[in-house]
């Protein structure tokens, strides 16, 4: 029955489950590290570095074996092992095993980076139609996320943040096995040939329209910039709201949740918008200027919060665009000039960028409120989100010369 659902449907509610399970996962994981082991601003940063470095490493190859061998087995690879690396993360509390969990966390994500974006566009084989898809199924992730965060609150309530860190990572496996046995792959071709001869002629197509495309080398840079700033912002953001005090009445995951829950519901409103207008001439662009400036006010409410309500609200504003907006926009901007031998290669690069961005800002950040304190910290990333913003608006005039060059 499921399988007649067709690709579009079968990747929006496969996106759903995906997010649930990854947004339960990492509120389980964050309380525990923070409330449990007491990890501090630096520690947390480092087990962030660890991950981006999973991804550095394996960003690129994976992305070439998706072009070459299956986007589809690309994609359960992703769910095994990022499913075992939840499982340790939830068997242990040994700080050097949590840092390894985190790069086998992170090389199982890059089997998923790309590979999904180049599948559903190949099988739809309509630039239109996978824009909207993508967009739609960004916009149903925010609801697969709000119920991750639910189930991650009750069973954590219910047994401990080990014990749902690992029911998440089982989760993860068997949606794994759903996809091996539901999605199809009817408009792939495998590259022929000698495997490597393949991969490295991929490689070099994928660098070669980097460096011919000016707009693509812009949305590689404002994503680097967006991802050092961002780093510092997501491992951060529970410690910072913990010093400004989180009510007795309740658990702090109690309070987590609702935060989580509101910024995913204005997320989901945020990608409606997304999808409406994501076709429009210019769009990437426009929604990129604006995600940025919702964000630069949250961490600002984060920087200078008097009270939890602040800070809430800050986080509430950051997440609700850094985790919808930013990932959707990115992705179909570099999708429209990706050609179909390159996509998932093309993708991971994007995903490589923004792991480089991580790795980089988040040490140094990290570092910067491990001497000195948080809000000079966040200061720092709203500084790099205004780079970011201003290497969005040279894109756009970098756009509009080639539009103006174009023959009548």
């Amino acid at each position: 029955m499921l399988t007649s659902l067709g690709p579009a449907k079968l990747y929006i509610w496969w996106s759903s489950l995906w997010a649930a399970i990854m947004r339960g996962f990492g509120l389980a994981a964050m309380i525990y590290w923070v409330d449990t082991l007491d990890l501090g601003p630096f520690q947390l940063v480092i087990l962030g570095t660890a991950l981006e470095a999973g991804v550095l490493l394996a960003e690129i190859p994976t992305g070439v074996v998706a072009d070459t061998r299956s986007r589809k087995l690309s994609i359960v690879i992703a769910h095994i092992v990022v499913g075992a690396g939840m499982m340790a993360t939830g068997l242990t509390s040994t700080y050097w095993i949590l840092i390894v969990a985190q790069v086998l966390w992170g090389v199982g994500w890059t089997f998923k980076s790309g590979a999904d974006v180049a599948w559903i566009t190949d099988e739809l084989d309509n630039q239109v139609e996978s824009d909207q898809c993508i967009a739609r199924a960004a916009q149903w992730s925010q609801i697969g996320s709000i119920a991750g965060i639910i189930l991650a609150g009750l069973l954590g309530a219910l047994t401990s943040y080990t014990t749902t860190i690992v029911v998440f990572g089982v989760l993860q496996v068997l949606l794994g096995v759903g996809v091996a046995l539901l999605f199809t792959e009817h408009e792939f071709t495998r590259a022929e040939g000698e495997t490597w001869s393949q991969a490295l002629r991929i490689l070099k197509q994928g660098v070669a329209l980097v460096r011919s495309e000016r707009i693509i080398l812009g949305v590689f840079l404002t994503t680097i910039l967006i991802d050092m700033g961002s780093e510092a912002i997501d491992r951060l953001t529970i410690k910072r709201l913990d010093t400004l005090g989180f009510p007795e009445s309740a658990d702090p995951i109690v309070w987590l949740m609702i935060i989580n829950i509101c910024a995913y519901a204005l997320a989901a409103v945020f990608l409606k918008g997304v999808a409406l207008r994501i076709g429009g001439d210019g769009a990437p662009r426009k929604l990129y200027a604006s995600g940025i400036l919702i964000a630069i006010v949250g961490i600002v409410l984060l920087i200078s919060a008097p009270s939890l309500a602040f800070g809430a609200a800050g986080a509430l504003l950051y997440r609700s665009v850094s985790w919808s907006v930013f990932p959707v926009v990115g992705a179909v901007w570099v999708n429209r000039r990706a050609t179909k031998q390159i996509r998932a290669t093309l993708q991971s690069f994007l995903g490589q960028a923004g792991s480089l961005g991580e790795a980089t800002g988040g040490i140094v950040l990290g570092a910067v409120a491990h001497r000195f304190d948080l809000p000079l910290a966040f200061t720092g990333s709203a500084l790099l989100f205004c780079l970011a913003l201003i290497v969005v608006l040279k894109n756009n005039s970098v756009a509009a010369a080639e539009r103006s060059s174009e023959p009548v």
